[in-house]
């Protein structure tokens, strides 16, 4: 709104009564004098009040402009013409005041100039237009879940700035390696606007690998384990336990709490075709097409190993060979009891010393040290790897045996298997180790495990049993 124009007050000039001199309007000359006065008065300002709403008598018909009119005759001197500065219209216009009466011959324009009179009111600037609120800028989309150990959700959209809510935080994608991805946090309100929506959660993810305990469903010692597939995996033990699993959890097929028998070995070319060899008798059991044969090895079974369901070894102290029918005892394999082989003409088996069947012989082989070995396995013919007692890990490279130190010297290696040549496992009585092409790390479990073997399916799948009917999964 504009501010009224100020109105001045002339000492010299005396306030006329209000319209005491405009009765009459005779004497247009001195009308015109007059409205020279008026200019004058028009500058004191107060003197339009005393122009009073009567017509100007000086002024002859002029009447006055509403709000401080022209003053006509003498009278008219003590207001100023036109109202002098006519109050400020409303809303700034100019005042009406300041026309010289009609009649008034030099008081057209001489009485306060006309425009001098109440010099128009600047307009109130017109108030800038409030800013528009702009829109609450769109709440930017939350981050991508991170990939792997929690996959994290995206955080929820930003605040909008003042308007429009934050738009929603977009999914975080699955985390990789997270179990379940934390829901993003709700984007913060938008000044005047809606919260953003938050983020959607990351889609769980598996997270990474690690060993984690699996119902066995017995509290008997378990010493074997072994796997036709990822959805079909065998375990055996003491008091003549064996055990079948599913990829999750765990049946126990039989067990004899009288019976002092313990099956140390599962092995098997195909899941309708598994052996269960127990440590004394020769005793062996067959698993083939849903019915179980028994069979006499004829050698004391530690680990069974066969290129196929023809051709099956079991050493202990002698070798034994099946051939699809029956098994024959071969020559003196003295300290060894374990078997492994590359292909039908490439069979390692050891012990307390070394053997390798070349297809048509076993040949004693020298050790880099004295040893005594309880699991043996190889990703191929030149890569063959040996564990057992004070820590030892022996490497075959396809020409020579030799020591690698896995730095744990006081424990007691039982069994070693691999998915390759730079993913490869051994199992204690106390720790688990893993190699990765490189060097050989211990693996968390959660505390000393002390596991009798270990088998899998590829490196995010493998499967490890022990002491008190443990078993534990690395996925």
């Amino acid at each position: 709104m504009m501010a009224a124009a100020s109105v001045g007050c002339s000492p010299d000039l005396p306030t006329a009564p209000d319209g005491g001199a405009g009765t009459k309007g005779s004497g247009g000359g001195s009308g015109g004098q007059a409205g020279s006065g008026g200019s004058q008065a028009g500058t004191s300002g107060s003197a339009g009040h005393a122009g009073g709403t009567g017509g100007g008598a000086a002024g002859g018909t002029g009447s006055a402009g509403t709000g401080g009119m022209a003053g006509g005759g003498t009278a008219g001197k003590g207001g100023s013409a036109g109202g002098g500065a006519g109050a400020t219209g409303t809303g700034g216009a100019t005042g009406n005041g300041g026309a010289s009466g009609s009649g008034g011959a030099s008081g057209s324009g001489a009485a306060g100039t006309t425009g001098a009179a109440g010099t128009t009111g600047a307009a109130g600037t017109t108030g800038a237009a409030g800013t528009t609120g702009a829109a609450g800028a769109t709440g930017a989309a939350g981050t991508t879940g991170a990939a792997g150990t929690t996959g994290v959700a995206g955080t929820g959209g930003a605040a909008g700035t003042t308007g429009a809510a934050g738009g929603g935080g977009a999914s975080g994608t699955t985390g990789a390696a997270g179990t379940g991805g934390v829901a993003g946090t709700a984007g913060s309100a938008g000044a005047g606007g809606a919260a953003g929506t938050g983020g959607a959660s990351g889609a769980g993810g598996s997270g990474p690998p690690a060993w984690k305990v699996v119902p066995s469903g017995t509290t008997q010692i378990l010493y074997g384990v072994w796997g036709a597939n990822a959805n079909d995996i065998w375990a055996c033990g003491y008091q003549a336990t064996i055990l079948r699993g599913n990829g999750t959890s765990w049946s126990v097929l039989s067990t004899n709490a009288g019976s002092t028998t313990s099956y140390v070995n599962v092995w098997g070319s195909s899941a309708n075709d598994v052996w269960v060899s127990a440590d004394l008798g020769g005793l062996s059991n067959r698993y083939l097409n849903g019915a179980w044969t028994t069979y006499n090895t004829m050698v004391v079974n530690t680990k069974l190993w066969g290129a196929g369901p023809n051709d099956i070894w079991s050493v202990g102290g002698n070798s034994s060979h099946f051939d699809g029918t029956a098994w024959t005892k071969g020559v003196t394999l003295s300290g060894a009891n374990l078997t492994w082989g590359a292909a039908t003409d490439d069979v390692w088996s050891v012990g307390q010393s070394l053997y390798h069947w070349d297809g048509s012989s076993w040949t004693s082989v020298n050790p880099p040290m004295s040893v005594r070995l309880n699991g043996i396995w190889g990703s191929g013919s030149t890569d063959v790897w040996a564990v057992g007692y004070n820590g030892v890990v022996l490497h075959w490279n396809g020409a020579i045996w030799s020591v690698v130190d896995a730095g744990v010297p006081t424990v007691t290696f039982h069994s070693v298997w691999g998915s390759g040549p730079g993913d490869i496992w051994a199992v204690s009585d106390s720790v688990v180790m893993h190699w990765n092409g490189a060097t050989w790390t211990a693996s968390p479990t959660g505390g000393p495990r002390n596991l009798m073997d270990v088998w899998g399916f590829g490196p995010n799948d493998v499967w490890a049993v022990g002491a008190s009917g443990l078993i534990m999964h690395w996925h």
